[in-house]
C-alpha cells in the first residue's frame, strides 16, 4: 500500500509535529510505504518511517497512491492541538499524548559536529541554554517579543550559570549572548545544537519544535497563540504569558487562520509583557521544579473547566434549537393545513351549493306515498 501526504505547510515547527503522527500511521495500517511531499525535506531526512521525500508536485505524483492525504487541510487555529488533528486527519488511535510526540532522527557525523562546537566553545560543567528570540516579520511578527526583553532573559540566565547560545535567521542579535549562531547553521546544523542543549528559551516557533522533538526542557513566551495548541508534553515544555488580557490567545479562541491580524490591531499581548516579571518567571521554574509543575497543571485544569463550561453551553443550545425546530416544524404544519382548506375551499363551496340545489328534488322524488 502507497500513501501520499501532502504536507506544503509554510513553516517546519508544523512539519515537526506532524512525524508522530506518522510514525503511529506507519505501525496501525499494515506498514504501508509513505511518500511526503513538503518544503522542508531536511526535517525528514534519516526518518526510517518515510520511503520517499519530494520537493515539487510533479514529481510526487509521476508516481500511483492508493490514498492521498493532505494535512495542510488542518485548521491550525483550532483550540486543539494541531498533533491531535493530524491524528484525526490520518484516522490514526492513540491513548496518551506523547504517543504523538515529534522525533527528528540525527546522523552521527551531526551530532560529532555539534559536540565539537560545544567543546570548543563551552566551558566544562556549564550548561548549555539555546534562545531564540524572534523569527523572521514575513513569517509572524504577532509572535516576536521585544529584544530589550530578551536582553534581560539572557542577562538572567547568564547569571544563573548557563552558557547562552543565541539562534535564528534573517533576525536581530541581543550582542550579549555567549556565541551567536543567527544565519550561520542549517536547519539540520540547529536540530543537533538544541539536541544537546539543557534549557530552550524562546518563543513559540520551529527551533521549540525541535527542542519538544528532543525532549529538552523548554519556556516559551506565548502570545496570540494558546499553549495548549502547540506544547505536546507538559513535563518538559511551560510558557509564560499576559494572563491580564482578555484576548490573549485569540488566534485559537477566533479557530480561523487569521496570520499577522490582532482584536487590537497593536499586538499589546506582547508589547504588555514585563521584560522583569518573565525573567523573574524563569528564575522561579528553574529553581522550583515544583512550580514548573504547578503551573502547567494549574493551566490544564483551568483549560478542563472552560471546556466543560463550553460543551454545557453547546449542550443546552443544541436543547433550544431542537425545540425551535420543532415548533417551526408544526407551526409549518398548522399553517400549510389552513392554506389546504383555501385552496380546496371553492370545492367545497360548489359541493355545498350543489347539495342544496338537489337535496329536495332527490328526497321528494324517492318519497314513499
Amino acid at each position: 500500500m502507497k500513501i501520499l501526504i501532502k504536507a506544503l505547510m509554510p513553516s517546519f515547527g508544523d512539519l515537526i509535529l506532524a512525524t508522530g503522527p506518522l510514525r503511529l500511521l506507519k505501525e496501525q495500517r499494515n506498514n504501508p510505504k509513505i511518500f511526503l511531499l513538503t518544503k522542508f525535506p531536511e526535517i525528514l531526512q534519516g526518518n526510517p518511517f518515510i520511503a520517499c521525500v519530494f520537493t515539487r508536485e510533479s514529481e510526487a505524483f509521476s508516481f500511483c497512491y492508493d490514498e492521498i492525504i493532505d494535512l495542510s487541510m488542518v485548521n491550525f487555529a483550532d483550540e486543539e492541538n494541531i498533533t491531535f488533528n493530524y491524528a484525526h486527519l490520518l484516522d490514526i488511535k492513540w491513548r496518551n499524548p506523547w504517543e504523538l510526540a515529534p522525533q527528528i532522527f540525527l546522523y552521527k557525523e551531526e551530532i560529532m559536529w555539534a559536540k565539537s562546537l560545544v567543546a570548543k566553545q563551552v566551558p566544562i560543567g556549564k550548561k548549555i541554554c539555546v534562545v531564540h528570540p524572534s523569527t523572521h516579520k514575513f513569517y509572524w511578527e504577532g509572535r516576536n517579543w521585544s529584544l530589550e526583553g530578551f536582553k534581560v532573559i539572557i542577562e538572567r540566565l547568564q547569571n544563573l550559570g548557563y552558557f547562552v547560545i543565541e539562534i535564528g535567521k534573517r533576525i536581530r542579535s541581543t550582542k550579549i549572548s555567549d556565541l551567536s549562531l543567527i544565519d550561520q547553521t542549517s536547519l539540520r546544523e540547529l536540530a543537533s545544537i538544541i539536541s544537546l542543549s539543557d534549557l530552550f528559551v524562546g518563543i513559540d516557533s520551529g527551533p521549540f519544535h525541535l527542542a519538544q522533538a528532543f525532549k529538552i526542557k523548554s519556556i516559551v513566551i506565548f502570545g496570540p497563540t494558546e499553549p495548549y495548541s502547540r506544547i505536546i508534553d507538559f513535563k518538559f515544555s511551560s510558557f509564560i504569558r499576559n494572563e491580564s488580557l482578555t484576548c490573549i490567545g485569540c488566534y485559537n479562541r477566533k479557530g480561523v487562520s487569521n496570520l499577522n491580524k490582532c482584536e487590537r490591531g497593536t499586538i499589546e499581548c506582547m508589547k504588555q509583557l514585563n521584560p522583569t516579571y518573565v525573567a523573574d518567571e524563569i528564575e522561579r521554574m528553574l529553581k522550583n521544579p515544583l512550580y514548573f509543575a504547578n503551573k502547567n497543571i494549574a493551566y490544564l485544569q483551568q483549560l478542563l473547566q472552560n471546556k466543560n463550561k463550553k460543551l454545557q453551553k453547546e449542550s443546552y443550545y443544541m436543547k433550544y434549537t431542537n425545540i425551535h425546530k420543532e415548533y417551526l416544524r408544526y407551526r409549518k404544519g398548522y399553517y400549510a393545513f389552513f392554506r389546504w382548506l383555501y385552496a380546496i375551499r371553492p370545492k367545497i363551496i360548489t359541493i355545498n351549493h350543489f347539495f342544496h340545489k338537489n337535496f329536495f328534488k332527490f328526497r321528494a322524488k324517492n318519497k314513499k306515498p
